[in-house]
């Protein structure tokens, strides 16, 4: 059986811990039932009170309204990843959609294993990160209708060093005609500069003035870890730094991160990100795909393997 996560008082928590649930039991559903007797079990919400009676009523009803705020996160995520979303809320259950298997919601489930479980590297080819970073890149290029590279190291689509990378770039894009060189005495070695993924979209014309996305990736575990990376890419400072010409307009700025964020901090995360990709926004965008085996293959042997 799945352990509690240890916020037990965290809606979005309770929320990762039901789908993951749902993940491995046999019969693939998980009830308000289910969730409320294992909260009753932890005795975290019991009352020291002298009327034993009037302390379980209590009991219940914070046990109650804690369900009920973590099934109404259920119900936001199935709107918001969609077609993209593993589960089918009905009622007081959540259960895995009909005549499919978690692997048929690869970008889902991946981002779920990686926020719930952390970054767990199998010991022999894949690192969760980067695994993350492939699949954003993904996303934002379905969400741009146009195209995107990693610019993250390890580099597949662009060149290993960074003046070459950002050749390619301003070439692809065409746009900031080139790599800008710097001062001899210069100290700076960048691999990335906080840029994870470049995304963009092509008018006919191919000419410069388009749509320009600037992606950075966080796959900290909780909101500390992750909140401080917020501020760290400025993509005008990116270009007037590393390209000869500034495109025009400035590239918009962009974050993406596995977790599910609460409502109260979405505003706080937003005017901060640019547009803000959380797990439902990335696997809404990057459901189905074919090139997610790495990630398949990671979930599959980090994650579920020794819990089914």
């Amino acid at each position: 059986m799945l352990e509690l996560p240890s916020e037990i008082k965290n809606p979005i928590k309770l929320a990762d811990w039901m789908e993951v649930l749902a993940l491995i039991l046999p019969d693939k559903n998980v009830s308000y039932g289910d969730l409320s007797s294992a909260l009753r079990r932890t005795g975290a919400y019991e009352l020291n009170e002298e009327n034993p009676e009037e302390s379980s009523s209590l009991q219940d009803e914070r046990i109650d309204e804690m369900c009920g705020e973590v099934f109404d996160e259920l119900n936001r995520r199935e709107k918001s990843a969609s077609h993209g979303y593993p589960f089918l809320v009905q009622g007081s259950l959540l259960e895995l959609k009909t005549h499919s298997t978690w692997e048929d919601y690869v970008a889902y489930v991946f981002c779920l294993c990686l926020s719930y479980f952390g970054s767990l590297d199998d010991g022999v080819v894949h690192f969760p990160r980067r695994l993350f970073e492939s699949l954003s890149k993904f996303a934002a290029e379905r969400f741009i209708d146009g195209e995107a590279v990693k610019l993250s190291p390890p580099r597949e689509e662009l060149p290993t060093s960074f003046e070459d990378a950002i050749n390619e770039i301003c070439l692809r894009i065409g746009e900031g005609d080139g790599y800008r060189k710097q001062r001899k005495d210069s100290r700076i070695r960048p691999q990335d500069d906080r840029v994870d993924i470049i995304a963009w979209k092509h008018f006919s014309d191919q000419l410069p003035s388009k749509l320009i996305i600037f992606g950075q990736c966080a796959s900290n575990k909780n909101w500390e870890g992750w909140r401080p990376k917020l501020i760290e890419l400025q993509p005008r400072e990116f270009c007037e730094q590393w390209m000869q010409k500034n495109p025009s307009p400035i590239p918009i700025k962009s974050f993406f991160v596995p977790h599910r964020i609460d409502y109260g901090r979405w505003d706080y995360a937003a005017r901060y990100a640019g547009i803000l990709f959380d797990r439902c926004r990335i696997a809404f965008w990057a459901h189905g795909a074919s090139e997610f085996e790495p990630q398949r293959d990671w979930v599959r042997k980090s994650c579920l393997s020794s819990l089914l």
